[in-house]
């Protein structure tokens, strides 16, 4: 049986650890979890399957040069899918290639 672990940008990530993490077979995003130091740690060795995002989130819209993700970003987390689960003109979801 896979399993999945949910991850978010709250203050609570801070209270995982590594081996928390590592119990899970896949790793999925909602929102934009800051590419930290700190979560970088978390999820050291492992990919991102899935990213629950708004595609059309204002920030990255209108101020896409200095979004928190994108290509290389995702390139870098190993991000395969991205659900775009809002509204907006922001072609994020097609960084992926």
């Amino acid at each position: 049986m896979t399993s999945i672990i949910l991850i978010g940008k709250g203050p609570s990530l801070l209270r995982c650890s590594k081996e928390f993490i590592d119990e899970y077979n896949d790793i999925a995003i909602i929102g934009y979890p800051p590419p930290t130091e700190d979560f970088m740690k978390l999820i050291k060795g492992k990919k991102i399957k899935y990213h629950f995002c708004n595609c059309g989130d204002p920030y990255l819209i209108n101020n896409n040069k200095n979004a928190l993700y994108d290509d290389n970003v995702n390139k870098e987390l190993g991000i395969k899918k991205i659900f775009d689960y809002g509204a907006g003109q922001n072609k994020y979801k097609n960084y992926i290639k």
